[in-house]
């Protein structure tokens, strides 16, 4: 994982309110087995500005869903809840760089269905800037 994606997990996975009902924060993808509701993240983009030959800051898009094993959106959408409490316009520490400016962008919403079991994809995706 990168500064940021270090920055991600310990806001999320230190929050006690988001983990008394999910089961886990992970990065790309869930482990085998792993048991709902969980929380995955990755990034979608990554830009780096740049003025003259100097790089000013760096624009990275992530997305962040909650993982449900249910027929109904409800769980998932009040653990996203808690996610966009903790991270549009919040903190997170990133390591070597400032933190400029973290927003929930658009919203994510999608179910698929595995050997009959519906399982929800319930997420947002937040732009962070760091200098």
């Amino acid at each position: 994982m990168n500064a940021v994606e270090v920055g991600i997990y310990a806001k999320l996975s230190g929050d006690a309110t988001l983990m008394a009902t999910a089961t886990g924060v992970y990065h790309r993808k869930a482990p085998a087995g792993s048991v709902a509701p969980y929380v995955v993240f990755h990034k979608q983009s990554g830009i780096h500005d740049f003025a003259l030959a100097s790089r000013m800051w760096r624009d990275y898009l992530y997305l962040i869903k909650i993982v449900d094993q249910s027929d109904s959106t409800s769980q998932a959408g009040t653990l996203l809840e808690r996610i966009d409490t903790l991270l549009n316009d919040g903190t997170i520490t990133v390591s070597g760089y400032s933190l400029m400016e973290m927003r929930r962008q658009s919203d994510v919403e999608y179910d698929e269905v595995v050997e009959g079991v519906t399982w929800q994809h319930v997420g947002a995706l937040f732009r962070i800037w760091i200098q």
